[in-house]
Parts: C-alpha cells; structure tokens; sequence
C-alpha cells in the first residue's frame, strides 16, 4: 500500500555518523527516503552504488554507498552517503612505536592495483617520513555501510635502513649489521655486490612486496690481522725418554787340555750394549693458544713458525762393535761385527762403557782387538743439558670463520722438568 507523502518528511540529511578522515569534507551521513510505489524512489528503481548525491552543489564529491532498509514497511530507506577520498597521504598515516608507519586508504575495490591506485615497489620511501620504505599492503574490510563499494588498504612502512652492531662470538668483536629494505626479486647482482674477506651480503625473503638486504661488515681494523686473547689449558702428550746409559756386557771363556796328541782349546766370547732409559712424563702438561684473526692465514703462519721453539726430535743412532780375539798357542780365533739400535731418545753425551769377566782354566791371554763406534754418543739435541724447559710449538691450525676470515691457532707446551 502507498505510503501518504503529506504524513512523511521529505528526504533530509538525517545523521552525521563519523568523520572519516581529520577532512571535514570526508563526513559520512545518510538520509531517510522513502521509497514509495512498487518501482521505487518516485516511482523509480533505487539508485546503483556510486551514484552522485542529488544535491550535487552542497556535496559535490559525495556518492551513494550503501543502502539500508527502516522498518517493515518495505518502502522507507536509509540512503548512506560517503566522500570521494582524495589526498589521503595529507592525514591517513599511524606511526607506530617508531618501528613503522601503516597507512590506511579507503578506495573504490575496482581501483586497486591499477593506475588511479598503484601498487609502489618494495623499498620505495614514503613521501612524508622518509626513514620508511614500502613493505606490503593488507586489504582490510570497512564494515557496512561503505564495505559494499570500497575496501581499506592498509599501506605499511618500515624502517628503510637499520643498522646495528652485534657481536660474533666467533671473531671476538662486535659486526656492523645494515638491513635495507629492497624491492622483490633482488639480487645480489643487482648492485654488483660480491663477498669479500672482512664483509659479506645476503638476501632474505620479506614478503611477497619486499624482500630485505643484509649487509654483516667488520670495521677497518678488524679486518686487519688481529691477535685475540691468549687462552691457556692443559693436555697429555708422549715425549721421548730420556737415555742414561749405554754398556757393552761381555763374557768370555777359555778352556784348554792337554794330551798326547798336544795341547788343545776351546774359547768363546759373546757381548750385548744395555740401553738404560727414564720414560718421560705424559703430562697433562699446561698449554697456550695463540689465535688470530685474518684475510691471509699463509702469512700468520710463516711468522709463528719462524719465531717458534720446537720440540727436538730424536734421531736414528747406532753402536758399532767390531771384536776379534786370536791366540796361536794353542790356535784359536774369534771374530764378529754387530750394530746396536739406540732406542729413540733424548741425552746428554753418553759414554758406551764396557763390563765384563774372562774365565776359564789355565787361561792363558789372548789378543784381543774391541772397537766400538762411537765410544761417546754426542749429546741430542745439541746442548741437551738432561730435561726440557720453556714453550714448544706442537700445533698450528687454520680454520675459515664468520665473514670469510680466518682464525690461526698455535698450540704450544709449557714444560718444565719432564724426567
């Protein structure tokens, strides 16, 4: 049934509900209509979405977003009006805890990603707080009433360049550490940027706008060749003996009968060198690490070796003995030539002494001819004085590290009185 337009107030502007922006302009309101008749709005079918407000000189920029029936008649509506937004940079930002700033945009949802509403690259400065690079877009809904002809877009921006220094337990310093903010889809060759000793380069995914550049670099000097702290700790190593005393053992008999036929003799002689030895601790023995840090680990290791004491090492030695006995009454002779290993050692001079014991019956002297080479074992290493005192270099390692660097590392024993 026709509502009676003489008992209805005609279309007014009836509620402000908000202010959509700090732009008064931006104000969103709706009016009451009614509807009347079965083809609408005076006599016609309702207005689509977007249509302009018919007072078009008092809201010039104002279009219909939404409508909303009043009642249960079925013929009063509520017409909501909404503001074309424009310069929404001037007031639509939030910063937020100075970490980022998000700013949110109400556009038409067919406008989105196109030329009148651009998506900008990842990394691209915000107009206004230029510390902000582009990080991505939400796509957020408004709620009715302007849900039905727009969307929000909420725009964020993060710090386009962080920088920071965190400290690498591995290189004992601290690494200045850049975050840029980059476009998606960037590459290293980008900007022509390659690792090196001292500074190295990374690309990390953001998001599927922006992806993020990081920058680890070491100062000039630490980039240097840089000794760190010496460490000191304690390890079991096997050392050499130490050798006391060489002695050729020998024993000789000589035994002699007569008879018609004359006289007659058996003899005999045989010897061995006794090698006396004093095993030398195995520690643990107190150690010192030497470490540094550096782009050419070949040059800190020439160096550490050519000021290095080193532990002696042992030699090959033997004792030569060559003997002869005769006799020619009665006739006898004997003759032999050995060589003696000396076990593996350390040691002072040592004289190679010799101790032994002739018997037999009517022992008659015999010639003899002993030569023992050499009769005095040179002290080893030279100027060994009995025991091992000071520091020796047992170990150099190289290792690659954070940055590309290297860190060197000698080892070496504090010894002092092994034997």
């Amino acid at each position: 049934m026709p509502v009676n337009r003489g008992a209805q107030p005609a279309p007014e502007r009836q509620v402000v509900l908000t202010f959509a922006s700090p732009k008064v302009q931006d104000l969103l309101f709706y009016e009451t209509v009614d509807a009347g008749g079965e083809k609408g709005y005076f006599g016609r079918k309702p207005p689509a979405y977007g249509t302009k407000h018919p007072n078009v000189r008092l809201w010039p920029h104002h279009e219909l977003v939404f409508i909303q029936p009043v009642g249960n008649d079925g013929h009063t509506f509520r017409y909501y009006y909404a503001a074309q937004r424009e310069n929404q940079d001037d007031y639509n930002y939030d910063l937020r805890d100075g970490q980022e700033v998000v700013r949110t945009y109400v556009i038409k949802r067919d406008e989105y990603d196109t030329e009148d509403f651009t998506i900008p690259a990842g990394g691209t400065l915000d107009a206004m707080f230029t510390d902000y690079a582009f990080a991505g877009d939400s796509i957020v809904s408004l709620g009715e009433p302007l849900s039905s002809l727009y969307i929000g877009v909420q725009r964020r921006f993060i710090v386009a360049v962080v920088s920071e220094q965190i400290y690498d337990p591995s290189l004992e310093t601290t690494v200045d550490v850049t975050k840029e903010v980059k476009d998606t889809g960037y590459t290293l060759s980008d900007d022509a940027l390659v690792n090196s000793a001292g500074v190295v380069y990374e690309v990390r995914h953001g998001n599927n706008y922006h992806d993020v550049l990081i920058t680890r670099e070491l100062s000039a000097a630490d980039k240097l060749d840089r000794q760190l702290t010496t460490l000191y700790g304690a390890q079991k190593f096997e050392l050499p003996p130490r050798l006391e005393t060489a002695d050729m053992v020998y024993r000789s008999a000589w035994v002699t009968r007569t008879t018609d036929a004359g006289v007659s003799a058996q003899f005999s002689e045989d010897f061995y060198i006794d090698f006396d030895t004093t095993a030398a601790s195995s520690g643990p023995f107190k150690t010192q690490i030497e470490r540094w840090t550096t782009q050419d680990p070949d040059t800190i290791i020439d160096t550490i070796l050519a000021g290095a004491t080193l532990l002696p090492k042992v030699k090959q030695e033997d004792v030569s003995v060559a003997y002869s006995a005769w006799s020619t009454v009665p006739a006898v002779a004997r003759a032999v030539a050995r060589q003696y290993r000396v076990p593996p050692s350390l040691h002072e001079a040592v004289v190679v002494t010799v101790n032994g014991y002739d018997g037999g019956s009517d022992y008659t002297p015999l010639t003899r001819n002993r030569s023992i080479t050499p009769s005095t074992l040179p002290a080893h290493p030279a100027g060994f004085t009995g025991d091992l005192s000071g520091t020796y270099l047992i170990d150099v390692d190289v290792q690659k590290t954070a940055l590309d660097m290297f860190i060197v590392t000698a080892t070496s024993l504090i010894l002092d009185g092994v034997y």
